[in-house]
């Protein structure tokens, strides 16, 4: 539920069945992932370079770059690599993570791509700089704990900013820890194009609108008496995901028939219906279908911008004259809030195992 001060709203979730998403052939975004290819440099008089410190000899993976903010020890290894004949051991100081990074070429806005690697021991994180000419950005797509055996990990990004201009990929272990990582990559997917023209799902209170584009990304959230959308621009989460054997699911669109919502997710699978039911004051959404049966979670959340006072225990933001929160109407549904730089994460969530078919919030 999103709340004025005097007033309430929220919005939710919905599908479209598409063909099944399968990567498109298209040229590769980086190169090198495997890091076979490597080439040697010259080190200062300290053993370091850009305040990394290399195995012997001191090597670089082609194409890879090593980020002098982070810093942390790159070793090129050979013992039973996941593939090929070599992979890349990071490892980060005491106080800060590593981060080997590449500049990706091709990516576009508003598209989004499948993000694989493999890797062994400690935490590894995959994290997108996006340039943008507002500034530098960032997305962290995967963050997981490998184990002693080699594990593969995915995710899907979408460069999702109206300003954007291109991508970094940067691969490194926790602060403290060491990461060996392999194959790394970035694949198009082969989605069916949404119609550009397709109205924006609105929903509204006596105070607030609540706007939803089509491709599951929260447009307005507007106070209707001062006319201020206070939707944030400033990340680019979807409102609508999902959880399915552990991967991180957003909605590739969503469509709307009377009072459902209906959500496809980008695993062609995976589906959600959700009740919309406005009120005088607020919006309530109810979860009325999920497939299949091993979703783990269904997510629901309205990046907001930040206003003068955080209530985390209860969902929301707030000032003087206006303020946003979400409940959990159900015993089955989650606050799950949390905020990131000038931005609110108003979020809600049903699980499997207490039953995501009628939560409502």
């Amino acid at each position: 539920m999103i709340v004025r001060t005097r007033a309430a709203a929220s919005v939710a979730a919905l599908f479209v069945v598409f063909s099944a998403a399968c990567l498109a052939q298209e040229p590769a975004f980086m190169t090198n992932g495997s890091f076979e290819a490597l080439h040697q440099v010259k080190v200062a008089d300290d053993g370091k370079i850009s305040n990394w410190t290399l195995g012997d000899p001191p090597q670089v993976p082609d194409n890879w770059s090593l980020n002098s903010a982070y810093p942390g020890n790159l070793e090129i290894s050979e013992d039973r690599p996941q593939d090929g004949d070599r992979f890349v051991r990071i490892t980060a100081t005491p106080k800060t993570t590593a981060h080997l990074f590449q500049m990706c070429t091709g990516l576009e806005a508003d598209r989004w791509y499948r993000v694989s690697l493999w890797a062994r021991g400690g935490p590894v994180a995959a994290h997108f700089y996006e340039y943008c000419q507002s500034g530098i950005h960032g997305q962290t797509v995967i963050g997981a704990t490998a184990g002693p055996k080699w594990r593969q990990f995915w995710a899907y990004y979408s460069p999702g900013r109206d300003d954007y201009n291109r991508s970094a990929l940067a691969v490194y272990p926790a602060a403290g820890q060491s990461v060996d990582v392999d194959n790394v990559s970035i694949e198009a997917l082969d989605l069916p194009e949404l119609p550009k023209d397709t109205p924006t799902l609105t929903f509204e209170t006596d105070f607030l609108r609540v706007g939803i584009t089509t491709t599951g990304h929260l447009a307005e959230l507007t106070d209707k008496e001062s006319g201020t959308n206070h939707a944030s621009s400033e990340v680019p989460f979807p409102v609508f995901s999902a959880m399915r054997s552990g991967m991180f699911l957003p909605a590739h669109s969503i469509a709307q028939e009377g009072d459902i919502l209906r959500v496809q997710f980008l695993d062609p699978d995976v589906a959600a219906s959700v009740r919309v039911t406005p009120r005088k004051s607020h919006i309530r959404f109810e979860v009325v279908g999920i497939e299949p049966d091993d979703v783990d979670e269904l997510r629901i959340e309205f990046p907001v911008k930040r206003l003068a006072t955080i209530g985390s225990a209860f969902n929301a933001t707030y000032g003087d004259e206006f303020g946003l929160a979400m409940f959990g109407a159900t015993v089955n549904a989650r606050n799950l809030f949390s905020a990131q730089g000038n931005t609110c994460r108003l979020r809600g969530a049903g699980y499997r195992e207490h039953g995501i078919t009628g939560a409502a919030f």
